[in-house]
């Protein structure tokens, strides 16, 4: 059975993040590249979900 680990990102984590969510924010929803990294002064908090070392699903919040 595989371990699925949810914890908060570092920012070590953001390459593999961005990565994994370009395709979807700008392919299925239509968000401009430009807009899709969450500006800092909005305080994003991002989370993530790791499988086997491999960033599966991330999530952020921000102000």
């Amino acid at each position: 059975m595989q371990n699925l680990v949810l914890r908060k990102a570092t920012h070590e984590d953001m390459d593999d993040i961005l990565r994994l969510q370009i395709p979807v924010f700008k392919g299925e929803q239509g968000i401009p590249d430009e807009l899709i990294p969450i500006p800092a002064e909005k305080s994003p908090q991002w989370w993530c979900a790791i499988m086997n070392s491999t960033i599966v699903g991330a999530v952020a919040a921000w102000k």
